[in-house]
């Protein structure tokens, strides 16, 4: 349900994160779906990592509704996904965010217009809710509409292996630049284009060209400290 190209062959955005994790032999036993909202990518990735516990994250009520019927019409690929409607976010507590049948749902601190209505969820740091499931996790995917910089202080914590986060355009480039230079210390970079290594002075270059033109970029990163097979 509410997939996008709708009568056409279905081609899914997961399939570079796909090729990220088999390149550099990840074979992931946990995996976080963070801003999982229709199920696509927990889908997918359960597809092609049976052998994987994917445990997939929705702040929207209404996106969390739908990623539940779209687990139910495919049961032996939702077997090992567990869904959970929450905002992962720098506080344990409450969040307010927008709750449409949408996939750009974002949180009040995050845009704040009086024509929007929110909706109050439970909100967990990701440190908090790492170690209430007990996950050493493998990989995160990270879709999360502009409050992917609230969680800069868990990732420094290295509590995954490797990472795909979407940086978006609801931050200034500036501040998007700021949140890599941080975080570069404990993680490598990678261009999809070939899986290159990127310094992060290329990685700021690409970053803040992609802006320019695109509201949206995906960056692939793994842990410093994880020994890497490609």
């Amino acid at each position: 349900l509410f997939l996008k190209h709708s009568g056409k062959k279905f081609v899914s955005s997961s399939n570079k994160t796909i090729k990220f994790l088999k390149h550099f032999n990840i074979k992931p036993k946990n995996i976080i779906d963070l801003g999982a909202c229709w199920g696509e990518f927990s889908l997918f990735l359960s597809k092609n990592f049976s052998d994987s516990n994917i445990f997939s994250i929705e702040g929207s009520e209404k996106n969390y509704d739908v990623l539940n019927i779209n687990l139910n019409h495919n049961p032996d690929l939702s077997k090992k996904i567990k869904t959970f409607n929450l905002i992962i976010s720098d506080k344990d507590g409450y969040e307010e965010i927008s709750d449409s049948t949408s996939t750009m749902n974002t949180l009040k601190s995050v845009i704040n217009k009086e024509e929007i209505r929110y909706k109050t969820i439970k909100s967990n740091k990701l440190e908090t809710f790492i170690m209430k499931h007990n996950i050493d996790v493998d990989f995160i995917k990270i879709d999360i509409e502009g409050s992917e910089l609230k969680l800069l202080p868990d990732l420094k914590n290295n509590f995954t292996k490797s990472i795909q986060i979407e940086l978006i355009n609801y931050n200034t480039i500036e501040t998007n630049l700021d949140f890599l230079e941080q975080i570069s210390s404990y993680y490598d970079f990678y261009d999809p284009k070939g899986w290159t290594l990127l310094n992060i002075r290329n990685l700021k270059q690409i970053v803040k060209e992609t802006l320019k033109v695109k509201p949206t970029i995906d960056i692939f990163m793994i842990k410093k400290s994880f020994v890497k097979k490609s």
